[in-house]
């Protein structure tokens, strides 16, 4: 009898090892249409099979940042409170438990450990081997060199509990579903936000102007800063700054630095040589020359805005433009906030936005009256 009982509870201890989480690793992403990072839990090895297996244990998330670093949990998404029978849709809480700032060891970095609630207990839904389980959202204050330095703790290069200036705190990622089981096996890397991409320079009417893509991340990013040099040094700077006139232009070499609120930055090399750009770093597009006539088109910088709104005109010259902020519905906020007969082939408008309220909007632009473009533009206070 007691060997049966034996041979029964080995199959038990067996059946539970196997259909247990046995493998997972952490993921790190920014998430570009929320502006947070997020955290993820990917599943490599083993399976739920009881509601025992679902429910969450004691683990551990830390975050590696640049010391003097905000760490905030914003949202929570998994695992869910008293989920026994796949009903709960409330997300259980995760909180900064312990933050450590410019230790002796790291002096430059500071640590902050999350953890869950594990009173209500919560569950997770059925989980498998290829699953990937959001679990929480986090805001990190400052965010600076495109986030560069924001990482997960690696349980092997990084400090010790013992190691000087740690006080004792164990900081390891720990990931337990199920059982005592340390399923937690490493990280994946670090998705970080994406950086502005240059998409053109050019030369138009003697000015050099670049023109920027956000790819899709432009919320986030928001206004945009440029750094020009020449002649071996920084000749002009600032948020409304695309371009660079006749006055400031010489034949010779050129750079421009463009930035983003997050630190995120592009870089872009030009030679001029008398009317002609010709390619410099990684910039895919064709040598363009000098054009003292372009094609009709308009475009809007920064997007979000603040406090005011440029609208850049190309190819107008002699075309009475006029431009109105309209709802996402259509309605007419402000019109004619821009009522103007071009007298050049590029021209730029700055459109004050006091008193507008925060939100998505359009900026309908028409050319002698025939609609040019409806630019859809976001408002930020």
């Amino acid at each position: 009898m007691n060997k049966i009982f034996s041979l029964l509870a080995m199959l038990f201890i067996a059946n539970m090892s196997f259909a247990q989480i046995q493998k997972a690793t952490y993921s790190l992403e920014f998430n570009e249409a929320t502006c947070q990072f997020e955290v993820f839990a990917n599943i490599l090895e083993g399976k739920t099979k009881t509601v025992t297996h679902r429910a969450q244990l004691n683990s551990q998330v830390t975050l590696v940042t640049p010391a003097n670093t905000n760490v905030m949990v914003v949202e929570t998404f998994n695992p869910l409170v008293d989920n026994q029978q796949y009903r709960s849709e409330k997300p259980a809480d995760w909180e900064v438990s312990t933050n450590l700032d410019a230790p002796a060891t790291a002096s430059d970095k500071g640590f902050h450990s999350i953890t869950p609630f594990v009173t209500p207990t919560a569950f997770y839904q059925d989980i498998k081997a290829g699953d990937k389980v959001k679990l929480f959202a986090l805001e990190i204050e400052p965010m600076v060199d495109c986030a560069s330095d924001v990482r997960l703790f690696d349980n092997v290069t990084d400090p010790k509990s013992s190691e000087p200036g740690m006080k004792g705190a164990d900081f390891r990622n720990g990931f337990t579903v199920g059982a005592i089981h340390q399923s937690y096996a490493g990280n994946t890397e670090v998705k970080l936000p994406a950086s502005p991409q240059i998409t053109s320079m050019k030369m138009i009417n003697g000015q050099l102007v670049t023109k920027v893509s956000h790819d899709g991340a432009a919320a986030c990013q928001g206004e945009l800063s440029y750094e020009w040099y020449g002649y071996g040094k920084l000749i002009k700077e600032g948020v409304d700054a695309p371009s660079l006139t006749k006055s400031q232009i010489e034949t010779g070499n050129y750079s421009v630095v463009v930035t983003d609120k997050l630190g995120c930055k592009v870089d872009q090399a030009v030679v001029l040589d008398g009317s002609a750009l010709s390619q410099g770093g990684t910039l895919e597009s064709e040598v363009i020359i000098e054009q003292e006539t372009v094609s009709l088109s308009s475009s809007i910088y920064p997007n979000p805005a603040k406090d005011f709104i440029n609208l850049a005109i190309e190819g107008a010259k002699g075309k009475l433009i006029k431009a109105s902020i309209l709802s996402v519905d259509g309605k007419v906020m402000r019109a004619n906030v821009v009522n103007e007969n071009v007298l050049v082939d590029t021209e730029d408008y700055k459109i004050t936005l006091e008193g507008m309220n925060t939100g998505i909007y359009h900026l309908s632009v028409t050319a002698d009256g025939e609609q040019l473009n409806n630019h859809k533009m976001i408002i930020v206070k």
